[in-house]
């Protein structure tokens, strides 16, 4: 008997423990949302950030496209630097720049990043366990509201966010926690 679709996701092991902890309803939205901020943080590179805060918020903002991609051909391979960079861009062709730019760039990128990943989960789930008694599409979407992606982004910026151990489930002992009934 297999443990759960979750086991052969093609995804790395923080997402496939996001997955996991999403389809089994003991736990609560929130936990999974705390490990979903846990995984966003782990695929986010500090150095690209940093590039990103120094090139939008520098003398020559307005048009730093070139700029931007030079620090793209930093970190090939990584999906989540590139869509990073990518909303820097449209972030500066909207006219953003400085902190509202950094701000959005990092918030629409988590977004589309959580988005491209839960539609994945939720695919997989279908094609391997399409009587699967948990709704994926809708505890993600649960999960991701409850996220709070803007706040998330903006604890990032500070610095105040950039660790994953920051977002760990608390292990409840006593007798009287547990799953509510």
């Amino acid at each position: 008997m297999s443990d759960g679709p979750h086991r052969s996701l093609p995804l790395r092991r923080h997402w496939k423990k996001v997955a996991e902890l999403a389809s089994k309803p003991a736990f609560s939205v929130g936990d999974v949302a705390a490990l979903l901020r846990a995984a966003l943080v782990k695929d986010l590179s500090s150095n690209v950030l940093k590039q990103l805060q120094k090139i939008l918020n520098g003398l020559f903002a307005e048009d730093c496209k070139a700029q931007l991609e030079e620090v793209r051909n930093q970190c090939r391979g990584s999906a989540m630097d590139n869509l990073l960079i990518d909303c820097a861009i449209e972030a500066n062709t909207l006219g953003l720049t400085g902190d509202l730019a950094c701000i959005a760039a990092v918030e629409n990128s988590l977004q589309q990043y959580f988005l491209g990943v839960s539609r994945q989960v939720v695919e997989h789930y279908l094609r391997r366990a399409p009587a699967f008694p948990v709704d994926m599409r809708k505890r993600l979407a649960e999960v991701g509201e409850c996220a709070s992606l803007p706040d998330l982004s903006k604890r990032i910026l500070s610095g105040n966010g950039i660790n994953p151990r920051s977002f760990s489930i608390q292990k409840q002992t006593g007798i009287d926690e547990g799953p509510p009934l």
